[in-house]
């Protein structure tokens, strides 16, 4: 079984962001499929010194998302995503040789490495 979640066309659509950025930025991109997840960094990607682990889903929305004044309001919205950009300029501007980003498409399963 790949993960439970609902939409992995969206989940891989929202890595890929995160994998161009990374490519963008001379760091290693490793794609898992099955099950979905992304590792981006330097050095060993599986065993790094240092890693951030993020997850990227991309929850069905109870109502519609709407967008009010600078604030956008929706299921999801203020989740890991943040937190996840975060994470991937911490581990462009370190100075670490082996460093590296995990993103998962479902935290309730984890990740297997």
């Amino acid at each position: 079984k790949n993960s439970n979640v609902d939409n992995p066309n969206e989940i891989v659509e929202t890595m890929s962001l995160f994998a161009n950025e990374a490519k963008n930025r001379n760091l290693k991109v490793k794609w898992s499929k099955n099950p979905l997840y992304l590792l981006i960094g330097r050095g060993n990607l599986e065993r790094p010194d240092i890693g951030f682990l993020c997850h990227v889903d991309v929850a069905k929305p109870f109502f519609k998302p709407f967008i009010r004044g600078n604030k956008i309001f929706g299921r999801g919205a203020m989740d890991m995503k943040g937190p996840a950009t975060a994470a991937l300029f911490a581990l462009v501007e370190s100075m670490h040789s082996n460093v590296s980003l995990a993103l998962t498409g479902d935290e309730e399963i984890g990740l297997p490495l």
